[in-house]
Protein backbone atom coordinates (compact mmCIF):
# COMPACT_ATOMS: atom_id res chain seq x y z
CA UNK A 1 0.00 0.00 0.00
CA UNK A 2 2.91 2.34 0.69
CA UNK A 3 4.24 1.67 -2.80
CA UNK A 4 0.97 3.00 -4.18
CA UNK A 5 1.63 6.33 -2.48
CA UNK A 6 4.76 6.86 -4.62
CA UNK A 7 4.06 8.76 -7.82
CA UNK A 8 5.46 8.08 -11.26
CA UNK A 9 7.08 11.46 -11.89
CA UNK A 10 8.93 14.02 -9.75
CA UNK A 11 5.94 16.29 -10.07
CA UNK A 12 3.62 13.57 -8.82
CA UNK A 13 6.01 12.78 -5.97
CA UNK A 14 5.77 16.40 -4.98
CA UNK A 15 1.98 16.18 -5.19
CA UNK A 16 1.83 13.11 -3.00
CA UNK A 17 4.29 14.50 -0.49
CA UNK A 18 2.23 17.66 -0.32
CA UNK A 19 -0.94 15.63 0.22
CA UNK A 20 0.69 13.74 3.10
CA UNK A 21 1.22 16.99 4.97
CA UNK A 22 -2.50 17.72 5.19
CA UNK A 23 -2.48 18.71 8.80
CA UNK A 24 0.91 20.41 8.83
CA UNK A 25 1.19 24.13 9.39
CA UNK A 26 4.04 26.61 9.80
CA UNK A 27 5.50 26.81 13.27
CA UNK A 28 4.15 30.33 13.76
CA UNK A 29 0.62 28.89 13.84
CA UNK A 30 -0.86 26.86 16.71
CA UNK A 31 -0.48 23.11 16.40
CA UNK A 32 -3.29 21.03 14.95
CA UNK A 33 -3.99 19.51 18.36
CA UNK A 34 -4.25 22.93 20.01
CA UNK A 35 -6.55 24.19 17.28
CA UNK A 36 -8.69 21.06 17.52
CA UNK A 37 -9.10 21.45 21.29
CA UNK A 38 -9.98 25.14 20.89
CA UNK A 39 -12.59 24.47 18.20
CA UNK A 40 -14.01 21.54 20.17
CA UNK A 41 -14.34 23.74 23.24
CA UNK A 42 -16.14 26.40 21.21
CA UNK A 43 -18.45 23.76 19.72
CA UNK A 44 -19.33 22.36 23.15
CA UNK A 45 -19.95 25.87 24.53
CA UNK A 46 -22.17 26.71 21.56
CA UNK A 47 -24.15 23.49 21.97
CA UNK A 48 -24.69 24.26 25.66
CA UNK A 49 -25.83 27.77 24.73
CA UNK A 50 -28.35 26.36 22.25
CA UNK A 51 -29.78 23.94 24.81
CA UNK A 52 -29.71 26.15 27.92
CA UNK A 53 -30.21 29.55 26.33
CA UNK A 54 -27.83 32.50 25.97
CA UNK A 55 -27.61 36.03 24.55
CA UNK A 56 -27.17 34.34 21.17
CA UNK A 57 -30.93 33.71 21.24
CA UNK A 58 -31.41 37.39 20.50
CA UNK A 59 -29.28 37.12 17.36
CA UNK A 60 -31.14 34.00 16.25
CA UNK A 61 -34.52 35.64 16.75
CA UNK A 62 -33.47 38.88 15.02
CA UNK A 63 -32.17 37.01 11.97
CA UNK A 64 -35.37 34.96 11.73
CA UNK A 65 -37.60 38.03 12.09
CA UNK A 66 -35.74 39.88 9.33
CA UNK A 67 -37.45 37.53 6.84
CA UNK A 68 -34.88 38.15 4.14
CA UNK A 69 -36.31 35.65 1.66
CA UNK A 70 -39.61 37.55 1.52
CA UNK A 71 -37.96 40.95 1.51
CA UNK A 72 -35.86 39.99 -1.52
CA UNK A 73 -38.08 37.61 -3.50
CA UNK A 74 -36.07 37.97 -6.71
CA UNK A 75 -32.92 36.71 -5.01
CA UNK A 76 -34.56 33.80 -3.21
CA UNK A 77 -34.66 31.40 -6.21
CA UNK A 78 -30.99 32.03 -6.94
CA UNK A 79 -30.01 31.47 -3.34
CA UNK A 80 -32.13 28.32 -3.23
CA UNK A 81 -30.20 26.91 -6.20
CA UNK A 82 -26.85 28.03 -4.82
CA UNK A 83 -27.38 26.36 -1.47
CA UNK A 84 -27.43 23.01 -3.27
CA UNK A 85 -23.62 23.22 -3.08
CA UNK A 86 -24.04 22.29 0.56
CA UNK A 87 -26.08 19.17 -0.14
CA UNK A 88 -24.03 16.04 0.29
CA UNK A 89 -25.15 14.32 -2.91
CA UNK A 90 -24.36 16.96 -5.56
CA UNK A 91 -21.24 18.34 -3.87
CA UNK A 92 -19.74 14.92 -3.13
CA UNK A 93 -20.24 13.85 -6.76
CA UNK A 94 -18.44 16.95 -8.02
CA UNK A 95 -15.65 16.41 -5.50
CA UNK A 96 -15.40 12.74 -6.48
CA UNK A 97 -14.63 13.64 -10.10
CA UNK A 98 -11.79 15.96 -9.09
CA UNK A 99 -10.38 13.59 -6.47
CA UNK A 100 -10.53 10.67 -8.91
CA UNK A 101 -8.43 12.72 -11.33
CA UNK A 102 -5.94 13.46 -8.54
CA UNK A 103 -5.87 9.76 -7.64
CA UNK A 104 -4.94 8.88 -11.22
CA UNK A 105 -2.22 11.55 -11.24
CA UNK A 106 -0.77 10.32 -7.96
CA UNK A 107 -1.33 6.63 -8.73
CA UNK A 108 -2.87 6.32 -5.29
CA UNK A 109 -6.30 5.73 -3.80
CA UNK A 110 -5.49 8.26 -1.10
CA UNK A 111 -7.60 11.23 -2.33
CA UNK A 112 -10.73 9.08 -2.63
CA UNK A 113 -10.12 7.35 0.69
CA UNK A 114 -9.77 10.77 2.32
CA UNK A 115 -13.16 11.82 0.95
CA UNK A 116 -14.89 8.62 2.11
CA UNK A 117 -13.26 8.85 5.54
CA UNK A 118 -14.23 12.50 5.93
CA UNK A 119 -17.86 11.90 4.93
CA UNK A 120 -18.09 8.93 7.30
CA UNK A 121 -16.75 11.01 10.18
CA UNK A 122 -19.15 13.83 9.26
CA UNK A 123 -22.19 11.55 9.17
CA UNK A 124 -21.38 10.03 12.55
CA UNK A 125 -20.57 13.25 14.39
CA UNK A 126 -23.10 15.68 12.92
CA UNK A 127 -25.87 13.08 12.69
CA UNK A 128 -25.45 12.14 16.35
CA UNK A 129 -25.67 15.75 17.52
CA UNK A 130 -28.66 16.48 15.28
CA UNK A 131 -30.63 13.57 16.73
CA UNK A 132 -29.55 14.30 20.31
CA UNK A 133 -30.45 18.02 20.22
CA UNK A 134 -33.64 17.68 18.16
CA UNK A 135 -33.88 21.39 17.44
CA UNK A 136 -36.61 22.95 15.32
CA UNK A 137 -35.80 25.58 12.70
CA UNK A 138 -37.10 29.12 12.20
CA UNK A 139 -39.49 27.90 9.52
CA UNK A 140 -41.44 26.03 12.22
CA UNK A 141 -41.04 28.18 15.31
CA UNK A 142 -39.86 31.58 16.45
CA UNK A 143 -38.34 30.18 19.64
CA UNK A 144 -34.61 29.46 19.20
CA UNK A 145 -34.61 27.14 22.21
CA UNK A 146 -37.05 24.68 20.69
CA UNK A 147 -34.81 21.69 21.42
CA UNK A 148 -35.59 18.01 22.05
CA UNK A 149 -38.67 18.44 19.83
CA UNK A 150 -37.76 15.94 17.13
CA UNK A 151 -36.03 18.41 14.82
CA UNK A 152 -32.69 18.02 13.08
CA UNK A 153 -31.54 21.61 12.54
CA UNK A 154 -28.49 21.92 14.81
CA UNK A 155 -25.81 21.88 13.53
CA UNK A 156 -26.40 22.88 9.93
CA UNK A 157 -25.79 19.91 7.65
CA UNK A 158 -25.46 22.05 4.52
CA UNK A 159 -22.79 24.17 6.18
CA UNK A 160 -20.79 21.30 7.61
CA UNK A 161 -20.98 19.43 4.29
CA UNK A 162 -19.61 22.44 2.45
CA UNK A 163 -16.78 22.84 4.95
CA UNK A 164 -15.73 19.18 4.78
CA UNK A 165 -16.18 18.39 1.08
CA UNK A 166 -14.58 21.54 -0.28
CA UNK A 167 -12.01 21.42 2.51
CA UNK A 168 -10.89 17.94 1.40
CA UNK A 169 -10.65 19.20 -2.19
CA UNK A 170 -8.42 22.06 -1.01
CA UNK A 171 -6.28 19.64 1.01
CA UNK A 172 -5.62 17.36 -1.95
CA UNK A 173 -5.11 20.18 -4.46
CA UNK A 174 -1.55 20.88 -5.55
CA UNK A 175 -1.84 23.34 -8.38
CA UNK A 176 -3.42 26.64 -7.32
CA UNK A 177 -3.62 25.51 -3.69
CA UNK A 178 -4.30 29.03 -2.38
CA UNK A 179 -7.11 29.50 -4.87
CA UNK A 180 -8.70 26.20 -3.82
CA UNK A 181 -8.47 27.15 -0.14
CA UNK A 182 -10.09 30.50 -0.92
CA UNK A 183 -12.84 28.70 -2.85
CA UNK A 184 -13.47 26.31 0.05
CA UNK A 185 -13.71 29.16 2.57
CA UNK A 186 -15.98 31.17 0.27
CA UNK A 187 -18.36 28.30 -0.43
CA UNK A 188 -18.53 27.21 3.22
CA UNK A 189 -19.22 30.78 4.34
CA UNK A 190 -21.80 31.69 1.69
CA UNK A 191 -23.68 28.38 1.92
CA UNK A 192 -24.09 28.90 5.65
CA UNK A 193 -25.29 32.47 5.20
CA UNK A 194 -27.65 31.32 2.43
CA UNK A 195 -29.44 28.96 4.83
CA UNK A 196 -30.03 31.91 7.15
CA UNK A 197 -31.35 33.95 4.23
CA UNK A 198 -33.83 31.18 3.40
CA UNK A 199 -34.97 30.81 7.05
CA UNK A 200 -33.79 27.22 7.02
CA UNK A 201 -31.39 27.63 9.94
CA UNK A 202 -30.75 29.80 12.95
CA UNK A 203 -27.46 31.71 13.09
CA UNK A 204 -26.20 29.34 15.79
CA UNK A 205 -26.97 26.36 13.54
CA UNK A 206 -24.58 27.76 10.96
CA UNK A 207 -21.91 28.45 13.59
CA UNK A 208 -22.30 24.87 14.74
CA UNK A 209 -21.93 23.63 11.16
CA UNK A 210 -18.70 25.57 10.73
CA UNK A 211 -17.32 24.18 13.99
CA UNK A 212 -18.41 20.60 13.22
CA UNK A 213 -16.90 20.67 9.73
CA UNK A 214 -13.66 22.20 11.00
CA UNK A 215 -13.34 19.44 13.62
CA UNK A 216 -13.63 16.77 10.94
CA UNK A 217 -10.95 18.42 8.80
CA UNK A 218 -8.62 18.82 11.77
CA UNK A 219 -9.04 15.18 12.81
CA UNK A 220 -8.86 13.80 9.27
CA UNK A 221 -5.05 13.53 8.83
CA UNK A 222 -4.54 11.60 12.07
CA UNK A 223 -7.59 9.43 11.43
CA UNK A 224 -6.35 8.57 7.94
CA UNK A 225 -2.86 7.77 9.26
CA UNK A 226 -4.31 5.36 11.81
CA UNK A 227 -6.51 3.72 9.18
CA UNK A 228 -3.52 3.34 6.88
CA UNK A 229 -1.46 1.76 9.68
CA UNK A 230 -4.30 -0.63 10.49
CA UNK A 231 -4.72 -1.54 6.81
CA UNK A 232 -1.00 -2.28 6.47
CA UNK A 233 -1.08 -4.53 9.50
CA UNK A 234 -4.11 -6.36 8.15
CA UNK A 235 -2.42 -6.76 4.77
CA UNK A 236 0.67 -8.25 6.39
CA UNK A 237 -1.49 -10.61 8.45
CA UNK A 238 -3.43 -11.79 5.42
CA UNK A 239 -0.19 -12.23 3.48
CA UNK A 240 1.19 -14.43 6.25
CA UNK A 241 -1.97 -16.54 6.22
CA UNK A 242 -1.55 -17.35 2.55
CA UNK A 243 2.23 -17.76 2.63
CA UNK A 244 3.27 -21.36 1.76
CA UNK A 245 4.35 -23.21 4.86
CA UNK A 246 7.43 -25.51 4.78
CA UNK A 247 6.67 -29.21 4.60
CA UNK A 248 7.51 -30.92 7.91
CA UNK A 249 10.43 -33.31 7.65
CA UNK A 250 9.64 -37.04 7.82
CA UNK A 251 11.75 -39.68 9.51
CA UNK A 252 12.77 -41.12 6.16
CA UNK A 253 14.04 -37.77 4.88
CA UNK A 254 16.00 -37.14 8.08
CA UNK A 255 17.52 -40.64 7.94
CA UNK A 256 18.46 -40.10 4.29
CA UNK A 257 20.15 -36.77 5.08
CA UNK A 258 22.16 -38.27 7.95
CA UNK A 259 23.27 -41.22 5.80
CA UNK A 260 24.35 -38.83 3.03
CA UNK A 261 26.41 -36.79 5.46
CA UNK A 262 28.14 -39.90 6.85
CA UNK A 263 29.01 -41.13 3.35
CA UNK A 264 30.39 -37.71 2.44
CA UNK A 265 32.57 -37.59 5.56
CA UNK A 266 33.81 -41.15 4.92
CA UNK A 267 34.75 -40.29 1.32
CA UNK A 268 36.63 -37.18 2.42
CA UNK A 269 38.60 -39.12 5.06
CA UNK A 270 39.87 -41.50 2.37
Amino acid sequence: MRDQLVADRPTDETEDRSAKNLGSSPSRWPSTRTTFIAVLGAYIALTAAVVLGSPLDVIDRAAAMSDLAHRFPDAAPWVLHYVVLGQRGPSSHVAFVYLAWRAVRQRSWRPLVLLVTALTMLNLTVGTVKIAIGRLGPALTMHPRAVFDGGDIFPSGHTSNAVVIFGVVAMVAVEHRKAMVALAVTVATTVGLSTIFLDTHWVTDVLGGWFAGALVLLALPMTYARLEHWALRMARTVKQWFRPRPTPATWESVQHDVTSDLLTEDAMSR
